[in-house]
Order: structure tokens, then sequence, then C-alpha cells
């Protein structure tokens, strides 16, 4: 089984990722209304922010919403016990993905 799931960071580190999963969520009126949202904002100014900077404003939505990121996606084989009864979880909850995969 091959995965491309699997990006790694200038220092080493290993991320996962599943671009299958935001493909896959996208239907004709999907598609449409992100069209439509594109559109109002066409003409305005991009916002650059460094990568520090997207650290500092993720930090502070996490501080505001600890739930903020506490989603239930990807594939039950794959996934902590945690994340399938939707409770809270860490970054610990990637390596027993990884895990999952290296042992298949």
């Amino acid at each position: 089984m091959v995965k491309q799931n699997f990006l790694i960071d200038p220092s080493g580190h290993i991320k996962l990722t599943d671009f299958g999963l935001a493909a896959g969520a996208l239907n004709p009126g999907k598609i449409e209304s992100l069209k439509n949202k594109l559109a109002e904002v066409e003409e305005k100014e991009l916002i650059y922010r460094s990568t520090i900077e997207m650290k500092s404003i993720y930090k502070s939505i996490r501080m505001a919403d600890p739930r903020y990121a506490d989603s239930v996606v990807g594939s039950p084989d794959y996934m902590a016990i945690e994340t399938l009864r939707g409770q809270s979880y860490t970054f610990s909850v990637d390596y027993w993905s990884l895990g999952c995969i290296l042992f298949e």
C-alpha cells in the first residue's frame, strides 16, 4: 500500500495530510459557492503572514475555543480512540495514525 499523506518538513518532522478528504467534500453546489466567495474578494489586497504570525493567530483561536481543531475526520481504521469518541485530543493522535500506517 502506498501512502501519499506524509510530508517531511526541513527539520525532518513528519506531517500527516489528507488532501483527498478536502477534494471529496467538493460538490457542484460547494464549488459554485466558493466561486461566488472568491468573486466577492477578488479586488481585495492579499495579506501575507509569516509562519510565526500564523502560529500566533492559531494559538489565540485555540485559547478562545479549546475545541477549535477537535474534529473527527480521516480513516476510522487509523484514528485514535479519543478521536473516534469525539473527545478532546492532542498531537499524539497523529502518532497513533502514523503507527497504524507503519504497522500495516
